[in-house]
Protein backbone atom coordinates (compact mmCIF):
# COMPACT_ATOMS: atom_id res chain seq x y z
CA UNK A 1 0.00 0.00 0.00
CA UNK A 2 1.37 3.05 -0.57
CA UNK A 3 0.18 5.73 3.34
CA UNK A 4 -1.25 2.60 4.06
CA UNK A 5 -4.63 3.57 2.53
CA UNK A 6 -4.27 2.89 -1.53
CA UNK A 7 -3.23 -0.84 -2.74
CA UNK A 8 -0.37 -0.79 -5.18
CA UNK A 9 0.03 -3.27 -7.65
CA UNK A 10 3.22 -2.27 -9.94
CA UNK A 11 2.28 1.11 -11.80
CA UNK A 12 -0.05 3.76 -10.26
CA UNK A 13 -0.98 6.83 -11.98
CA UNK A 14 -2.86 9.48 -10.13
CA UNK A 15 -4.73 12.29 -11.70
CA UNK A 16 -4.89 15.18 -10.02
CA UNK A 17 -7.66 18.11 -10.67
CA UNK A 18 -6.71 21.52 -9.33
CA UNK A 19 -9.51 23.70 -9.78
CA UNK A 20 -9.12 27.66 -7.86
CA UNK A 21 -11.70 30.06 -9.09
CA UNK A 22 -9.11 31.26 -11.48
CA UNK A 23 -7.63 28.91 -13.24
CA UNK A 24 -7.88 25.03 -13.96
CA UNK A 25 -5.10 22.63 -14.07
CA UNK A 26 -4.75 18.91 -14.67
CA UNK A 27 -1.65 16.78 -13.20
CA UNK A 28 -0.71 13.58 -14.06
CA UNK A 29 1.92 11.56 -11.29
CA UNK A 30 3.32 8.07 -11.43
CA UNK A 31 4.39 5.94 -9.13
CA UNK A 32 6.85 2.49 -9.41
CA UNK A 33 7.22 0.01 -7.09
CA UNK A 34 11.01 1.14 -6.99
CA UNK A 35 10.12 4.89 -6.88
CA UNK A 36 7.54 4.65 -4.12
CA UNK A 37 8.18 8.00 -2.03
CA UNK A 38 9.19 10.40 -5.17
CA UNK A 39 6.21 10.41 -8.12
CA UNK A 40 7.28 10.73 -11.71
CA UNK A 41 4.96 13.82 -13.34
CA UNK A 42 4.04 12.56 -16.69
CA UNK A 43 1.64 15.62 -17.80
CA UNK A 44 1.32 19.07 -16.13
CA UNK A 45 -1.22 21.56 -17.99
CA UNK A 46 -3.30 24.42 -16.83
CA UNK A 47 -6.23 26.37 -18.42
CA UNK A 48 -3.53 29.67 -19.02
CA UNK A 49 -1.20 27.21 -20.59
CA UNK A 50 -3.58 26.41 -23.35
CA UNK A 51 -3.72 30.13 -24.08
CA UNK A 52 -6.94 30.86 -21.94
CA UNK A 53 -6.64 34.31 -20.70
CA UNK A 54 -8.19 36.30 -17.75
CA UNK A 55 -11.89 34.87 -16.47
CA UNK A 56 -12.06 32.84 -19.49
CA UNK A 57 -9.57 30.15 -17.91
CA UNK A 58 -12.27 29.40 -15.41
CA UNK A 59 -14.80 28.48 -18.08
CA UNK A 60 -16.08 25.70 -18.97
CA UNK A 61 -14.92 25.91 -22.33
CA UNK A 62 -11.30 26.42 -21.00
CA UNK A 63 -12.40 23.10 -18.59
CA UNK A 64 -12.85 20.84 -21.24
CA UNK A 65 -10.12 21.83 -23.50
CA UNK A 66 -7.88 20.99 -21.00
CA UNK A 67 -9.84 17.42 -20.90
CA UNK A 68 -9.62 16.87 -24.23
CA UNK A 69 -6.15 17.82 -24.37
CA UNK A 70 -5.36 15.45 -21.22
CA UNK A 71 -7.00 12.93 -22.97
CA UNK A 72 -5.22 13.26 -26.51
CA UNK A 73 -2.41 12.66 -24.35
CA UNK A 74 -3.62 9.34 -22.42
CA UNK A 75 -4.53 8.16 -25.55
CA UNK A 76 -1.14 8.95 -27.79
CA UNK A 77 0.81 7.86 -25.09
CA UNK A 78 -0.89 3.93 -25.01
CA UNK A 79 -1.74 4.50 -21.10
CA UNK A 80 -5.36 4.42 -22.01
CA UNK A 81 -5.33 1.10 -23.68
CA UNK A 82 -4.27 -1.35 -20.76
CA UNK A 83 -5.66 -1.85 -17.47
CA UNK A 84 -4.10 0.58 -15.06
CA UNK A 85 -4.88 1.53 -11.76
CA UNK A 86 -5.99 5.18 -11.78
CA UNK A 87 -6.84 7.32 -8.96
CA UNK A 88 -8.45 10.66 -8.92
CA UNK A 89 -7.79 13.23 -6.41
CA UNK A 90 -10.14 16.52 -6.68
CA UNK A 91 -9.38 19.55 -4.93
CA UNK A 92 -11.00 22.84 -5.12
CA UNK A 93 -14.95 24.68 -4.70
CA UNK A 94 -15.48 24.77 -8.74
CA UNK A 95 -18.86 24.07 -11.04
CA UNK A 96 -16.11 22.77 -13.15
CA UNK A 97 -16.04 19.70 -11.39
CA UNK A 98 -19.56 18.13 -12.28
CA UNK A 99 -18.10 19.09 -15.89
CA UNK A 100 -14.76 17.60 -15.59
CA UNK A 101 -16.36 14.62 -13.56
CA UNK A 102 -18.59 13.49 -16.89
CA UNK A 103 -16.21 14.08 -19.52
CA UNK A 104 -13.70 12.09 -18.19
CA UNK A 105 -16.68 9.48 -17.35
CA UNK A 106 -18.15 9.62 -20.88
CA UNK A 107 -14.88 8.83 -22.74
CA UNK A 108 -13.87 5.93 -20.56
CA UNK A 109 -11.55 6.70 -17.78
CA UNK A 110 -12.81 4.75 -15.00
CA UNK A 111 -10.78 5.70 -11.78
CA UNK A 112 -10.06 2.70 -8.92
CA UNK A 113 -10.29 5.41 -6.40
CA UNK A 114 -11.84 9.11 -6.14
CA UNK A 115 -10.92 11.21 -3.47
CA UNK A 116 -12.26 15.33 -2.67
CA UNK A 117 -8.56 16.69 -1.18
CA UNK A 118 -10.74 20.60 -0.50
CA UNK A 119 -9.37 22.11 2.33
CA UNK A 120 -12.39 22.53 4.79
CA UNK A 121 -12.22 24.85 7.27
CA UNK A 122 -13.74 23.19 10.49
CA UNK A 123 -14.90 26.14 12.41
CA UNK A 124 -12.55 29.08 11.18
CA UNK A 125 -10.02 31.28 13.47
CA UNK A 126 -11.13 31.89 17.03
CA UNK A 127 -12.83 34.66 17.94
CA UNK A 128 -12.16 38.11 19.88
CA UNK A 129 -13.18 37.95 23.63
CA UNK A 130 -16.55 39.52 23.98
CA UNK A 131 -16.85 42.88 25.86
CA UNK A 132 -18.09 42.83 29.18
CA UNK A 133 -21.53 44.70 30.29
Amino acid sequence: TINGSIPFWGVMLILHLILSPNNSRILLTKFNSSSRHTPIILYNKSAGLLGFKGSSRSSSFAAESLSNDFLNFFKSSKRGDSKLNLSLFISGFSPLRSVLLRRFRSLGVRPLLLKDLTPVPHNGCRLKKSARK
